[in-house]
Order: C-alpha cells, then sequence, then structure tokens
C-alpha cells in the first residue's frame, strides 16, 4: 500500500515536472522566431497611413529608429535608401548582391544586412534582411516626406492585408481570424515570385485582350501595359518619363484604355495608361508572363483586400 502511494507521488511529481519543462520550451519556442508576429494577445492590427505621389506610407521603426515606408505589393525584399539609416549596422552580417527593378538601368545594386528588427503598431519583426541601396533616385521624386525604404511581400506572407485608401488606413489580420468583406468582387489571385497577379479582359484602343496584371501598390500610376501583351503594338508619340522606379527613369508613351473588368467592376470611361520602352519595363524572367501592371491610381478607387493564404484578391467600392 505504501509502496503504491510513494509510486503515486512519483508520478505526480513527474508530471509536474513535465509540464514545467513543456512550459520552458513553449515559451522558448514563441519567444524565438523570425519574420512578423502580432504582440502577445493581438489578432490584428489597424493604423493609419500617409498617401506620398499617390503611394501607401507606413511607419516603421528600424533598430529602434522611426522610418517612412512604403508599402509595395510588388517589392519582394525590405530595402532601405539613405546611407545614414545603416551606419549603426556595420557589425551585422552583410553581403553584396544584385536585383532588378524598374527603370532603363535595369539592375540596382544593394548590400544585404541580415538579423534586423522592424516594428509597428501592434506588430514585431525580428531577424529580418534589409537591403541597403547604395544609391537611388526614387527616394528623390518625394518632397514633402523623406522616404527611407520600401517593403511588401514579408507583410503579405504573414497577414491578411486590408487597404482602406479612403480612410488612410492599413489593417493586418490573422487568417485564422479573417472575415470575407461583405459584398465584395472577388478575384483569383496568382503568387508568382511573391508578387499578386490577377488576369483582366481589357479594351485598349477598340481591341479586346486578356491580360496578366501584377497587382502592385507601389505603382503610382493608373496602368502600365507591355506592347508584347498588346502584339507589339506601336503609338505614336514622344516617349517621356511618367515616373521613377528603382532603377531610373520610366520611359513610357501613352494608350488608351477603353474598359477594364474587376470581377464585377467595370472602368468604362476611357483613361489614358503607359506603355513603357522595353528596356525600363523587363519582364522578370522568361517563364513569368506580366501583361502589365495594376496601380495604385485604381487601387485606390476601392478598399482592397490581399489573402495570400486562399489566393484571393478582394475590392469593395469606397463608401
Amino acid at each position: 500500500m505504501k509502496l503504491n502511494q510513494n509510486l503515486k507521488r512519483l508520478g505526480i511529481g513527474l508530471l509536474f515536472v513535465c509540464l514545467v519543462i513543456n512550459s520552458i520550451l513553449a515559451y522558448s519556442r514563441t519567444d524565438d522566431f523570425t519574420g512578423f508576429r502580432f504582440e502577445e494577445g493581438k489578432y490584428q492590427s489597424s493604423f493609419k497611413f500617409s498617401i506620398e505621389n499617390d503611394l501607401i506610407v507606413l511607419p516603421v521603426t528600424v533598430e529602434g529608429k522611426r522610418l517612412n515606408f512604403i508599402f509595395d505589393t510588388g517589392m519582394n525584399s525590405i530595402l532601405v535608401f539613405d546611407k545614414r539609416n545603416i551606419k549603426d549596422w556595420r557589425a551585422r552580417d552583410k553581403h553584396k548582391i544584385k536585383f532588378s527593378g524598374l527603370g532603363v538601368n535595369n539592375l540596382v545594386q544593394g548590400i544585404r544586412f541580415d538579423g534586423l528588427s522592424v516594428n509597428m503598431p501592434n506588430i514585431q519583426g525580428k531577424g529580418l534582411s534589409l537591403v541597403a541601396t547604395q544609391y537611388s533616385s526614387f527616394s528623390e521624386q518625394f518632397e514633402s516626406i523623406e522616404i527611407h525604404g520600401i517593403f511588401g511581400y514579408q507583410l503579405l506572407a504573414k497577414f491578411i492585408v486590408q487597404i482602406d485608401y479612403a480612410n488612410k488606413s492599413i489593417t493586418l489580420i490573422n487568417p485564422d481570424y479573417f472575415v470575407k468583406p461583405y459584398n465584395a468582387s472577388q478575384l483569383d489571385l496568382s503568387i508568382i515570385n511573391t508578387k499578386p497577379y490577377i488576369n483582366c479582359p481589357i479594351i485598349v484602343d477598340e481591341k479586346s485582350y486578356e491580360l496578366n496584371f501584377l497587382v502592385d501598390t507601389g505603382a503610382g500610376v493608373p496602368l502600365i501595359l507591355n506592347s508584347i501583351a498588346l502584339n507589339n503594338t506601336r503609338h505614336k508619340g514622344k516617349s517621356v518619363p511618367v515616373g521613377v522606379g528603382l532603377a531610373g527613369p520610366l520611359m513610357a508613351t501613352k494608350v488608351t484604355v477603353n474598359d477594364l473588368v474587376l470581377g464585377k467592376f467595370h472602368l468604362t470611361k476611357d483613361f489614358e495608361a503607359w506603355m513603357p520602352n522595353k528596356d525600363s519595363y523587363p519582364n522578370e524572367s522568361n517563364k513569368i508572363r506580366r501583361d502589365g501592371t495594376i496601380g495604385s491610381k485604381i487601387l485606390g478607387r476601392y478598399r482592397v483586400t490581399f489573402d495570400y493564404f486562399n489566393n484571393k484578391l478582394y475590392l469593395q467600392e469606397q463608401p
């Protein structure tokens, strides 16, 4: 009888020890993370952004320093422009890299720093890699605010992202708590090389096409069209700079769009789009077909929700 009682006490003691060890291990696992996550007890975060040159500018804190970053769904890295912001990172692991960007120069050089923190309201980011560009004319186009960097994919890969352009508010949601927006137009989303694409019917200069568009919050234009997608159509008119990409000026000529179909929404009033020179608007590779880009001047008409987990894009009319 006594032996049974001792064994029972021993079993309870071992169970208690196991529970304590499991609790310690669980705490260690949750504290040791890489990427973005909500602060403890949070499942969504909403905060304000500003709009500069039709682009979304988010408040972020990088290694304790408050900076302004453009939210760009076409960007798969976290970029920092100003060398002054990286002077305290010299001891970090770093690697020289080259990457492509829109613009006539095409290739951009940079230095990748690893193991950095990036925080936003109710959002913690840890162990992240940032790329510092040695030079970029991209940030020089903003006169009323200093732009320090640009990012996008890291948020889209972790959260449902809702953008309310009318109220200048962004909401990041835990996918487990996401509810499909009411009365929204739902479009199928293809994620290619971390970037969101949709197929849309379009009429350009009275000719019909079915095109594959990059959905890009970082493009401050209504629409960009690839001449190859329009059967190498050439339009009269002088090629002019219509913006600045990471690799320099974006040169293009104007075309007229008669209709663009975004799910249940039709943009039937004629509007101008841009057809860039081939050199400043290359495809990412021979395997990826990018017929064009839907930019912020069209996206800004809607409340936009990106759901990378179910490959969906939702558009709602602004109230």
